[in-house]
């Protein structure tokens, strides 16, 4: 899960186990990630959909698996209002990317 960072998770993290960082300063001052897999989140969000996270300023993306039913759920929040063309095209590649990635790691088949 890696979502909005607001000041309460801020003060939460300051007491709490530390939170996975990725390296890119406006990123993860930005971003909180939850990952039981923090190795496999710094493989998956490369430079470029971090960029791009920032860039269209998206609440959130969760990913979950069910182990027991071979599912796995995707999930984002973007923003509230719609946006152009290329906006929507450039987000698409963002997610397509994002799973591409999640194949070459392995966490997809």
């Amino acid at each position: 899960m890696i979502s909005w960072e607001d000041f309460f998770e801020r003060i939460l993290k300051k007491f709490g186990k530390p939170e996975i960082e990725l390296g890119r300063k406006e990123f993860d001052s930005h971003y909180l990630i939850k990952s039981n897999h923090s190795d496999i989140v710094r493989r998956v969000f490369t430079n470029e959909i971090q960029k791009t996270m920032l860039k269209h300023n998206i609440y959130s993306i969760s990913y979950e698996t069910n182990m027991k039913k071979h599912e796995s759920n995707l999930v984002s929040v973007i923003q509230r209002q719609v946006g152009d063309k290329d906006e929507i095209f450039e987000l698409i590649d963002m997610f397509k990317l994002l799973i591409d990635n999640f194949e070459k790691t392995k966490v997809i088949r």
